[in-house]
């Protein structure tokens, strides 16, 4: 099992790459625009949304775990 510091450099690290992730969708969709390509611009839409909302679930759990972290910090 992972230590709570593991634990939050993990989910630290699957933000960072999801962020990039999201920039990439973004570049692939902007260059599906220029050519009009629809069915890929709809695809990357898709992806970008998925993959946000995933986001933000993550940075909200690593927030409540921060904290977590900090209190039990405190306790001890």
């Amino acid at each position: 099992m992972l230590q709570p510091d593991q634990k939050i450099k993990a989910l630290e690290q699957d933000i960072a790459f999801l962020e990039a992730e999201l920039e990439a969708i973004g570049r692939r969709k902007e260059v599906a625009e220029i050519f009009e390509d629809r069915l890929t611009v709809a695809n990357c839409g898709k992806d970008w949304a998925e993959i946000a909302a995933t986001l933000q679930r993550m940075q909200h759990d690593l927030a409540v775990l921060k904290q977590k972290h900090y209190f039990a910090t405190l306790i001890r």
